[in-house]
């Protein structure tokens, strides 16, 4: 967060003023200025207090008050700076060009000092781009499954949403459990697999990308905490509905849960609780909660058997859910059964009606609507996909 000169710290660089009066200027000699730099390597002392005033652009105020760099600090030029005789200071420009008037005293004197390195102001500027995304797709693959492999130019995201994925990178061999995602990098052979009597369901993506250190990313399965399911979930539901809207709205998650996977590492430290009510909320409580739901998913769920089971009030149990998976208790229950009905159809042992009554949804018409809400088709439709 930069500081403003309006700040309540900054009275031992200057003080400030809403104007310069017309009796001040009647009184004051006046320089008007230009400037396109974004980094200076010399500061300016006046031996009697100057007046800076922003007629164009935004500006950075540089100051110190022993003329090294080091101790320096910036400040957004706000409202009129008074600045006071003796400081050390410059001016850089944040937007492309800035304008700004100084007045002062006549006889006043500067002194410029150079600086051993230059000054600049951190820059807010993207390090790394999605350019475009070729496809995405999410498919339910049963055992056996083996995809050869192949590579190409473009990156790819694999994530599981459920059941166990194995893929073969550069010779080593990773297992995807559900929520962990891999990242395939541009000409890196990989293949994927199934074993066993498993099912898997899981969403590939394809894009284009430009970031500045690609390797952190490959190589390694990650985990999708607490922090980052929100994110694929939002991800999951913009590729369920085709329009121009969503698809900028994919750009971004996508660019969202990147930059959070080249922050991997610091994100675990950073999440973790303050205290020990926090701790027992958010890791224990809420993980038995989840096994729960997940092992009791043909059972009629609902938020009020969860509070009575657990003894929460209803409001505890949504605070836990929203904070830290950013999704209420209802939605995730229902979102639990509807992944699971598509394991349930893929494996071809029940008719839609039976998988309705399996996972206790009120009927075969409200798990239909349900289902196509969140997948874009009907159970029929994507059964017919699996099947034809």
């Amino acid at each position: 967060m930069y500081n403003k000169t309006t700040s309540a710290k900054v009275t031992k660089y200057f003080q400030i003023q809403n104007d310069i009066t017309d009796e001040m200027q009647l009184q004051l000699q006046m320089k008007r200025k230009d400037i396109r730099h974004k980094s200076v390597n010399r500061f300016f002392q006046y031996n009697k207090p100057v007046y800076i005033r922003c007629i164009k652009g935004i500006m950075m105020l540089a100051l110190s008050t022993s003329g090294q760099a080091e101790d320096h600090e910036f400040f957004v030029v706000h409202r009129v700076v008074k600045i006071s005789k003796g400081i050390h200071f410059n001016l850089i420009s944040i937007t492309k060009n800035a304008t700004y008037e100084i007045f002062m005293e006549h006889n006043t004197r500067k002194t410029v000092v150079s600086l051993e390195e230059e000054l600049s102001v951190p820059r807010i500027i993207p390090t790394f781009d999605i350019k475009e995304i070729y496809s995405y797709y999410y498919q339910v693959k049963g055992s056996p499954y083996f995809f050869s492999g192949e590579k190409h130019t473009y990156w790819e995201l694999t994530y599981v949403d459920n059941g166990e994925l194995k893929t073969t990178i550069d010779h080593t061999t990773y297992t995807l459990k559900e929520k962990d995602l891999i990242v395939y990098g541009p000409n890196q052979f990989h293949n994927q697999f199934i074993e066993g009597d498993h099912v898997c369901s899981y969403v590939t993506i394809m894009f284009e990308m430009n970031p500045q250190d690609a390797l952190f990313i490959t190589h390694r399965p990650f985990h999708l905490r607490r922090q980052l399911l929100p994110i694929m979930q939002n991800i999951m539901k913009t590729t369920t509905n085709e329009s121009e809207h969503n698809h900028q709205l994919l750009l971004v998650y996508l660019k969202e849960l990147i930059l959070h996977l080249f922050n991997y590492d610091q994100l675990s430290n950073a999440a973790a609780p303050s205290t020990p009510v926090q701790q027992r909320f958010e890791d224990e409580l809420l993980n038995e909660i989840i096994v729960y739901i997940h092992e009791n998913i043909a059972l009629p769920l609902t938020v009020e058997s969860i509070c009575l089971k657990y003894g929460l009030s209803r409001s505890t149990l949504q605070s836990l859910f929203k904070k830290n998976l950013d999704v209420a208790p209802k939605h995730y229950i229902n979102e639990a059964k509807l992944a699971k009905s598509k394991l349930l159809i893929k494996e071809n042992k029940y008719t839609l009606s039976e998988v309705s009554d399996l996972l206790s949804f009120n009927s075969i018409h409200y798990f239909s609507r349900s289902f196509k809400a969140r997948f874009g088709i009907t159970p029929s439709e994507y059964a017919k996909s699996i099947y034809k």
